[in-house]
């Protein structure tokens, strides 16, 4: 019986094995200019054959950073700071977002090192950002991350620049605008809310730009707050109820008050009050009937209106507009 003879394979022809190679090159990626941008390198790359190919190991999160640095530093070269406002871009890069991101990555790297001069645990290092990324920032601008708000030293940036020009110091609303912010109406907000900044930022607005404290008599008067205007109008309607014996006010009365400064206002208190409601438990009898003698009128009941103790109740509305006032 004869066999059939095997072809024997050749040699030469055997696929040889693949050398492995390690996931991460040691391989410099250059810094790259302003504007520049690896994905058209990457995409003539993969256009290539694929024993011409460059064996690189490419890490999405250092090409994002390289990117964004790159397009930060053109930012900073076009407008003299690294204090961009969040919607700023530069060519399609959206550096204002790429720098928020890296105030908060600082700010957690400088958190963890507090703790760990305390003493303290560390939960993660996750998202902190590096010592070597954070001198890059600084090297483009020093006070790229502040402490307090990044409009006020941009602001405070774009005084000094324009004081450098020789130019004097804006004091107006609206005398000087730079790159969207009104110095003028910036620097009165310094002087009034002196006592609100810092002692760095007191120091960095009295040396730097020679901005002193308004005076008590340059201050303007302060604004009244909702609270106050309801604590007002409520002592008008009940000079009014007292006097009277109701609240039904003519549309067009005037009230007048004294408040705690001794000066007499008036209050318009028939268009102060357009609506006034009240809410009485249905069992209350007595409150609705006083309710309604005073001008109130039933509109209906209000199911699990209030928690009262630890449960809910039924509530009867009440109400009393300005138009049946008159």
């Amino acid at each position: 019986m004869r066999f059939r003879d095997r072809q024997q394979p050749d040699p030469a022809a055997r696929v040889q094995p693949r050398r492995r190679l390690s996931p991460v090159h040691q391989q410099h990626v250059p810094l790259l200019e302003p504007g520049q941008h690896l994905r058209p390198a990457r995409r003539r790359a993969a256009q290539q054959p694929r024993h011409r190919r460059r064996r690189t190991a490419w890490s999405h999160y250092d090409v994002a950073w390289e990117e964004g640095l790159a397009a930060a530093r053109g930012w900073a070269a076009e407008h003299g700071h690294l204090l961009a406002p969040l919607d700023a871009t530069f060519q399609g890069a959206k550096v204002g977002i790429f720098l928020k991101n890296a105030r908060a990555a600082a700010r957690k790297a400088q958190e963890n090192e507090q703790r760990r001069a305390e003493g303290l645990p560390v939960q993660s290092s996750a998202g902190a950002l590096s010592d070597e990324r954070r001198e890059q920032l600084e090297e483009i601008d020093a006070s790229w991350c502040p402490s307090w708000p990044v409009t006020w030293q941009r602001c405070f940036h774009l005084v000094r620049m324009h004081l450098d020009a020789g130019e004097a110091l804006p004091t107006e609303a609206g005398d000087v605008v730079r790159q969207g912010e009104d110095l003028g109406r910036w620097v009165q907000s310094v002087r009034y809310g002196w006592d609100q900044l810092t002692t760095v930022q007191q120091w960095m607005c009295e040396q730097v730009l020679g901005i002193e404290p308004a005076s008590e008599d340059e201050k303007p008067k302060p604004r009244r707050t909702q609270a106050d205007k309801w604590a007002m109008n409520y002592e008008a309607a009940k000079q009014y109820y007292e006097r009277e014996g109701h609240l039904q006010v003519p549309r067009k009365h005037v009230e007048r008050i004294v408040g705690e400064d001794q000066e007499e206002r008036e209050h318009k208190l028939g268009a102060r009050i357009p609506r006034l409601q009240l809410f009485i438990e249905p069992w209350n009898t007595a409150s609705c009937r006083t309710a309604e003698r005073a001008g109130y009128v039933r509109e209906g009941l209000l199911r699990s209106w209030q928690q009262v103790g630890e449960e809910r109740r039924d509530m009867y509305v009440y109400a009393m507009v300005a138009t049946a006032r008159g």
